[in-house]
């Protein structure tokens, strides 16, 4: 397995060597190949799967979430899915006030911030289409109204 110095890891992820530190220290985010065991000046190395979550975590943080919601969210995940890393499993989304965990059929998705409450989710692009569909066969048996009055003449 691939290892990333804490170094390599703030180049990839764009986060700060503090934020690395605080997170592994508030056990948010511990690098998965060596933690520094709270011995300062020991190197931490990151795993692939490392930094798609702190890159997650970032993320949100730029857009706006604050690192509470994001640590509740996180907590939420990992005590109520099969998940051991949601941050790096689950398909998150955010409208920058919450964090919802899109479910396996992706009709469901589940507020993360308010216990997996389930929000309401409309599919515009499935609606999109049907209409579509229904306009073509309006559009069909129309045409064939059409034809057959103009065949009784």
């Amino acid at each position: 397995m691939q290892g990333f110095t804490a170094e390599q890891t703030i180049a990839l992820t764009g986060c700060s060597a503090r934020q690395l530190q605080y997170w592994d220290e508030t056990e948010l985010a511990h690098p998965m190949l060596r933690t520094s065991g709270g011995i300062q000046g020991s190197p931490r190395v990151y795993g692939f799967q490392d930094l798609v979550k702190l890159r997650t975590i970032k993320k949100m943080l730029d857009h706006g979430i604050s690192l509470q919601k994001i640590r509740k969210a996180y907590d939420y995940l990992l005590e109520s899915s099969e998940m051991s890393k949601p941050l790096v499993e689950a398909k998150l989304v955010t409208d920058g006030e919450s964090i919802f965990k899109v479910c396996r059929d992706e009709r469901e998705i589940l507020d993360t911030l308010k216990e997996g409450q389930m929000v309401f989710f409309v599919d515009l692009d499935g609606i999109s289409r049907e209409i579509c569909d229904r306009v073509d066969q309006y559009e069909k048996d129309r045409q064939d109204f059409i034809e057959r009055l103009v065949a009784l003449d």
